[in-house]
C-alpha cells in the first residue's frame, strides 16, 4: 500500500473507530493492549491527526 493510500484509508477510518470502540465498552488503553499501537497514537489517528 502506497503512503497515499494509508493516509486516505486513516483519514476514513480514524472517525469510526471510537464510534466502534464505545459501542463495544472498550478503551484506548484497551485496544493498546490488544495491538501494541500507543495510546497517544490510536488518539491521534481517531481524530485524524495521525
Amino acid at each position: 500500500m502506497a503512503g497515499d493510500d494509508v493516509v486516505q484509508m486513516l483519514a476514513v477510518m480514524g472517525p469510526r473507530l471510537p464510534v466502534v470502540r464505545e459501542r463495544r465498552g472498550v478503551t484506548l488503553a484497551d485496544v493498546s493492549r490488544a495491538t501494541g499501537i500507543s495510546p497517544s497514537t490510536l488518539s491521534r489517528i481517531e481524530t485524524s491527526r495521525r
